[in-house]
């Protein structure tokens, strides 16, 4: 999947994508729900979020 395809699926621009990948923007939830689902994973890989130490997990 290129980033054009990637970025319709998820109606963002290929720019926007862009910049989330190179982390010069931040990423809404929303956003980041559907990029989730556009990639097939689950939403903590998008997010880093398995890198955070446990105890600051609510």
């Amino acid at each position: 999947m290129t980033i054009r395809d990637l970025a319709a699926v998820v109606n963002m621009t290929p720019e926007a994508i862009s910049n989330l990948e190179t982390s010069r923007c931040k990423v809404s939830l929303s956003n980041l729900r559907k990029l989730a689902d556009a990639l097939n994973v689950q939403i903590f890989h998008l997010g880093c979020f398995e890198c955070l130490p446990e105890k600051t997990l609510g």
